[in-house]
Formats: C-alpha cells, sequence, structure tokens
C-alpha cells in the first residue's frame, strides 16, 4: 500500500535509497533543482565508490550551478543528465522509491512544507505503480542531453592533436573516444546507450554516451550487464561484448 510522507520523512527516505542500494544496482535521482547537502554528498559517493552502484541525475542545466557541478564531480559512477522540462521529484532504486514536492535543494529541507509518497517494489499494491513511475523516468532520461560543459569536456580533439597526428590512427583509446564524438551532436540518433538508455548513434562497438563510456572506461569490463539493447532500447541484459537483445541480434543475421 502506497505510505504518505511529510517533508521529514521524504528526506529521511531518499537517504535510504541511497544507502540501500545494493551493490551494481542503480540509483536515479529526478529534480528540477540540485543542490545536495553534505550528508546527501557523501552518502552518494559511498554509494558509488564502496558498493559500485550506478547513480543518474537528471535536472534543469540552467540552474545548475558551477559550485554545484564540482561538488557532483566527486561522485563516482555518476551520469548527470539535464532536460529544461523536467518539473518531477523522484527517487529510487531498484526497491524503493520516493515521488513528491521536494527538490534536492539543501536549503529547502525541513523549512518548506512538503508532501511525497513511497513506492516499494516488492508490495503488491505499490508493484504497478512503481513500474509505471520508472518506466516514465526512463523515457526522461532517454530524453535528456548532457549538460553543454560536459560535453565540450568530452569532445575529442581529433584536428590538429599532436599526440593523434604522430598515430595515424591514433591510439584504442582515442580512436574510441574519435567513435564516442559523435554523441554530443544535438540531433538524436538511432541507438541507445545500453547502461542508461540515452538516444546515441547506432554503432555495435561504441554502446554507450559519452558519459557512461567515461564510467565504463574505467573498468573496462565487456562482460559487464547492461540494462538496454543498443538497437531497440528495450529493458533487457546486455554488455559491452553483446550490445543488442537476442531479438534484434537474430532480425540483422537473417
Amino acid at each position: 500500500m502506497v505510505q504518505f510522507l511529510n517533508a521529514t520523512q521524504t528526506f529521511g527516505e531518499i537517504q535510504s535509497i541511497i544507502n540501500q542500494a545494493s551493490n551494481r544496482s542503480s540509483i536515479v535521482m529526478i529534480s528540477p533543482y540540485i543542490k545536495v547537502n553534505d550528508l546527501i554528498l557523501s552518502r552518494l559517493i559511498d554509494a558509488g565508490r564502496n558498493r559500485n552502484v550506478r547513480i543518474t541525475m537528471i535536472c534543469r542545466e540552467d540552474d545548475l550551478k558551477a559550485a554545484e557541478r564540482a561538488s557532483l564531480e566527486q561522485i563516482p559512477n555518476l551520469i548527470l543528465v539535464c532536460d529544461e522540462h523536467v518539473h518531477a521529484k523522484c527517487f529510487f532504486n531498484d526497491e524503493c522509491m520516493v515521488i513528491g514536492s521536494l527538490n534536492l535543494y539543501d536549503s529547502t529541507a525541513g523549512i518548506n512544507h512538503e508532501m511525497g509518497v513511497l513506492l516499494r517494489n516488492d508490495r503488491e499494491g505499490d508493484r504497478e505503480a512503481f513500474q509505471a513511475a520508472k518506466n516514465e523516468a526512463q523515457f526522461i532520461i532517454r530524453n535528456a542531453q548532457i549538460p553543454h560543459e560536459q560535453k565540450l569536456e568530452l569532445e575529442p580533439k581529433i584536428k590538429g592533436d599532436p599526440e593523434i597526428s604522430q598515430k595515424p590512427n591514433g591510439s584504442k583509446k582515442q580512436r574510441a573516444l574519435a567513435k564516442s564524438s559523435a554523441y554530443i551532436k544535438k540531433s538524436l540518433g538511432n541507438g541507445h546507450c545500453i547502461r542508461c538508455g540515452a538516444n546515441i548513434p547506432f554503432e555495435l562497438d561504441a554502446p554507450y554516451c559519452p558519459n557512461c563510456y567515461k564510467i565504463w572506461a574505467k573498468y573496462k569490463d565487456e562482460n559487464y550487464k547492461e540494462k538496454y539493447c543498443i538497437k531497440c532500447g528495450k529493458l533487457v541484459e546486455t554488455s559491452m561484448k553483446y550490445p543488442r537483445c537476442l531479438s534484434c541480434y537474430q532480425t540483422s543475421n537473417k
């Protein structure tokens, strides 16, 4: 049964969602305005560093201050995407979800009057609403954009780069980054990032968006389990080595 939350309870449940995210699971945090306090920041850092939790944040880019960007850069395994139309406030891991009026903004915590609800994926009365909200969150992620400053940092310097010009084809890492440069174009591609589901160009040997590629490149595990098919975008187990679902693989080989 859906549980009502007041402001204090909402903030506490958001902390629990971070704390209880299991090893190699994921957390999604949707809030138009983000300014995390030290407690939330330290818990997110701990989740990313010590439990290898993948953290996705969605906010409005124009309202994300430079100081906050610097704070968020401390969080391992963070994927930050922006959508100027986002107004939802939703926070969840694989088991629990909070939907309400509370922004992830430290100056409002404990001051504003807030309302929210808690959904649990393991409760029969909540499961349908939990999945519907999760599907909507994934839609928002797929249609969000990487912040402009991150695009500039991720774009590889191909022309005139002395390190690349010394080698006709560049290093393996440089070639991979060169392929990822197509991801930062404003036009959406016809593929999907196998980790976050974002729209990208369809290239079997480059199945990640730039943010997710940076995270994957730290470990370079080709068999690490991801969540989306690069071709159809369906929620299904994939990997760098096998980025397509079985149906798309069979269709392409007929």
